[in-house]
């Protein structure tokens, strides 16, 4: 609810909603330049379209890491077909979310190896054990 956020959490949020303000302008002039009438193809705006559409992915991901705190989250491989060497080594992890989240590490992270681009992985909450330690740096 509004009043449980932190502030470090309405920051995040006020902060992700003024970047994708900016993401959605710059998409919209792409948008406008590769229209129809410009010359311009719907396949040649999928890739960017998609792009934006992923940063709901990664929002979602970030607030369930950022509000978590103890609870327990498990990392699971999206529907992609090839996974980069980050995700892979991720997936089936359990750690607190305080855990990933004072590593840094998220799906769709632009750290990852695979820039989060096309990544659908997600971190979910879980009954199994914690990994021990730390979790393993990213490569990318």
């Amino acid at each position: 609810m509004p009043n449980d956020f932190t502030q470090a959490e309405i920051n995040a949020r006020d902060e992700a909603i003024l970047i994708e303000f900016q993401r959605i302008t710059s998409l919209a002039n792409f948008v406008i330049q590769n229209s129809k009438s410009n010359g311009g193809t719907l396949g040649s705006l999928q890739y960017r379209v998609n792009m934006w559409a992923n940063q709901y992915n990664a929002l979602r991901n970030k607030a369930k890491i950022m509000a978590g705190a103890d609870k327990k989250l498990e990392w699971f491989l999206g529907a992609t077909e090839e996974h980069c060497r980050d995700c892979s080594k991720y997936a089936g992890r359990v750690y607190r979310a305080s855990t990933w989240d004072r590593y840094e590490i998220q799906p769709q992270s632009r750290r990852l190896a695979c820039k989060g681009f096309n990544c659908d992985c997600k971190v979910e909450p879980s009954d199994k054990p914690c990994n021990k330690g730390r979790p393993p740096g990213m490569s990318g």
